[in-house]
């Protein structure tokens, strides 16, 4: 791990139809950790890629506006809701 590994913690979940990135838990966000979680999630994309996956996709409760605003940053797209959930997309163009 890096030196943010104190910062945040993402799991991640997939299978045949899909892969899907938890924040297990996010402590704080500066400049230096958004930049962390950009490379970090940059080499998770490559590698789903990589194996045959077409995107990322994460699950953030509804109201949870500041994580909205966050993956947003990161450069996930808004998809939809379901299930009282917020979907995002993340792929690189």
């Amino acid at each position: 791990m890096g030196r943010f590994e104190d910062a945040y913690e993402v799991d991640i979940e997939y299978n045949e139809d899909y892969a899907i990135l938890h924040f297990a838990h996010l402590d704080k966000i500066t400049k230096d950790i958004l930049m962390d979680m950009k490379v970090r999630l940059g080499d998770i994309y490559k590698f789903f890629t990589t194996i045959g996956y077409e995107c990322l996709h994460i699950a953030l409760h509804e109201h949870n506006v500041k994580l909205h605003r966050l993956v947003k940053r990161l450069g996930f797209t808004f998809m939809g809701n379901a299930d009282g959930l917020a979907v995002f997309q993340y792929r690189e163009n």
